[in-house]
This record gives C-alpha cells, structure tokens and sequence, in this order.
C-alpha cells in the first residue's frame, strides 16, 4: 500500500512540474477573454444582471451635472473675479501711498514756494526776476515746429475722414 501511496505522489508532482514548464513557456501577449457556453464574457453578464443598477447611477450622475454644473462654472468665474479685484485692490493700496505721500508733501513749505512760483507768479523781494528773450533762430525754429505739427494734424484729420468716407460707400 505504501508504494502505491508514493506512486500517486510522484505522479503528482510531476504533473506539477509539467504545468510549471508549460506555464512558462507560453508567449507574453495579450490576454483573451474566456467566453462561456453562449459566448458572452463574464463582464458581459455582469452588466446584463445589473443593468438597471447602472442605469440607475448614470441618471444619478446626469441629474447632479444638470444641478450642479452651473454652480462650478460659477465658481469658476467667481474665482476669476476676486483674482482681478485682488490686483485692482493692490493696484489701489499703491495709488493711496503715492497719494498720501503727495499730500505729505503739500503742506511743506518748500512745496507751498514752488506752487507759489510757478503758478501764481510770486518772488520774494529779494530775488531777482529774469525773463528770457528769444533770439530770431529759436522763434523761426518754434514757428516751424508749430506748422510741422498743424501739418500733421491735417494730414491726420484727412486721413480718418477718407477711411470715414470709404465705410460709409460699403
């Protein structure tokens, strides 16, 4: 009885060993579905049992992308704008330390001369008040600087009643 019960065992490992060889010598490629007796798959039959269960989630999803896709696209946009409120915002912050530096500066007395000077024409007694003459080549120099630019605004004004004028023939 012993020697039949090792028989069986040498067998078996032999069976074992051939599996493994075979199992190793098969080419690496793709797999194939194993089909049934009807020839449908095993996800095939899957989904067939739960069609109504897929169904079911895939309105689900439906229905919340109708719901809610709005709202993201919202958020997105919302998004958008508090982006450029934050560079206005910090555009501001800047404009408000030049501005408060400004006004810093007009209630010194050097600032309150200059202004003083400048646009309401008053000296102290003791200064010395210069004027300037022209000389004949910087007047016919402005004169000509003043044609060239006339010039160039007529020119301009041609220009856009021509393009004016053109649109309004197509």
């Amino acid at each position: 009885m012993n020697a039949g019960a090792e028989g069986d065992g040498e067998q078996k490992e032999k069976g074992m060993a051939q599996k493994q060889q075979s199992n190793s010598k098969k080419p690496a490629g793709r797999r194939r579905k194993k089909r049934t007796r009807n020839g449908t798959s095993r996800a095939e039959r899957w989904f067939y049992r739960n069609r109504a269960t897929v169904i079911s989630v895939g309105v689900v999803v439906v229905l919340f992308l109708w719901l809610y896709g709005s709202r993201f696209v919202q958020i997105f946009r919302l998004m958008g704008q508090k982006r450029d409120l934050t560079a206005q915002l910090q555009q501001e912050k800047t404009r408000k330390i030049r501005l408060d530096e400004e006004i810093r500066q007009i209630n010194t007395r050097h600032y309150t001369e200059y202004i003083a000077h400048k646009n309401l024409n008053l000296y102290y007694p003791e200064e010395k008040i210069i004027i300037r003459v022209k000389t004949e080549a910087e007047a016919k120099a402005q004169k000509a600087k003043k044609k060239r630019a006339e010039k160039a605004k007529a020119d301009q004004g041609q220009a856009e009643t021509q393009t004016h004028n053109e649109e309004e023939q197509n």
